[in-house]
């Protein structure tokens, strides 16, 4: 169940390869520095951050782009959404041994993305790692508990008024609310991990379906229809992650925070039950 197949070869090929273009202009161009600076600066200065908000350098490289938020920040709801209707349309033509590798696949598949991206028996995983290499949660330079980083918790006088106490006088007039935020420590890419899983986790619901074998095998009528629409809104969707994934590389994170999450993206899917090639 675990072999990788000639295409899983090629296909961690293409996405290292995308990777390799966006880190190479990202380098090449210092197209990262906006939202590395901005990142510091949030735990820093607010005020300031603020103010670089207004002034991205381009939509790709805003994180409130609708791209981002929609649909990566939803991303293993999209996943799971093409796991539902592609095992629909196949369950009248395929055993029910593959529907159930099909669920056990998606099953370890969220919970590795459960795990490291959202919840591991308290921070997650990602967080963990970030914690453990330096990372300090702060509010405008002030140290609070990492808590407040994780949930994304809105700070505002009333909630925290010692913390607001502590900032310069006239803060808390101009700015009626606050988020903390993390500083040092390795902040691994929580996108490209997601995002290269998921690329890697959709093609084994789609290529075994597009062998010779399985088109003369699809059925005629209603089902065809929604087969045909499955696959290639899969195929969509994994063209999606793979733009997002080229801009997340060109645009956020340092080179060493990117691949150790494209490997630890790929440590989870090479654990993953494989789909058959006939």
């Amino acid at each position: 169940m675990l072999r990788v197949h000639g295409y899983h070869k090629y296909l961690v090929l293409a996405l290292a390869s995308i990777m390799t273009m966006g880190m190479a202009l990202s380098y090449l161009y210092s197209m990262n520095h906006f939202n590395l600076l901005l990142s510091a600066t949030r735990a820093l200065d607010y005020a300031s951050f603020k103010q670089m908000e207004r002034y991205t350098p381009s939509r790709a490289a805003d994180r409130r782009n609708w791209v981002n938020v929609y649909f990566v920040k939803l991303s293993w709801f999209w996943n799971t959404l093409c796991t539902v209707v592609v095992a629909v349309s196949l369950s009248n033509t395929v055993t029910w041994k593959r529907l159930s590798r099909f669920a056990l696949r998606w099953a370890l598949a969220t919970c590795a993305w459960f795990a490291m991206s959202q919840w591991f028996f308290g921070a997650s995983f990602l967080e963990r790692m970030h914690v453990a290499s330096g990372a300090q949660c702060l509010a405008n330079s002030v140290r609070v508990s990492d808590k407040l980083c994780r949930t994304r918790q809105r700070l505002t006088a009333d909630s925290h008024p010692q913390l607001f106490d502590s900032f310069e006088p006239g803060f808390s007039t101009t700015h009626k609310s606050i988020h903390a935020g993390w500083h040092g420590g390795m902040d691994i890419s929580g996108h490209t991990f997601v995002l290269t899983l998921s690329i890697l986790y959709l093609a084994e619901l789609v290529v075994p379906c597009m062998t010779q074998r399985a088109i003369a095998s699809m059925p005629r009528g209603p089902m065809r229809c929604l087969k045909t629409f499955s696959l290639y809104g899969t195929l969509s969707l994994m063209v999606l992650w793979a733009f997002m994934l080229f801009t997340t590389s060109i645009y956020y994170h340092t080179t060493q925070e990117k691949i150790v999450a494209f490997l630890c993206a790929l440590a989870v899917w090479i654990c993953l039950p494989k789909e058959p090639i006939s």
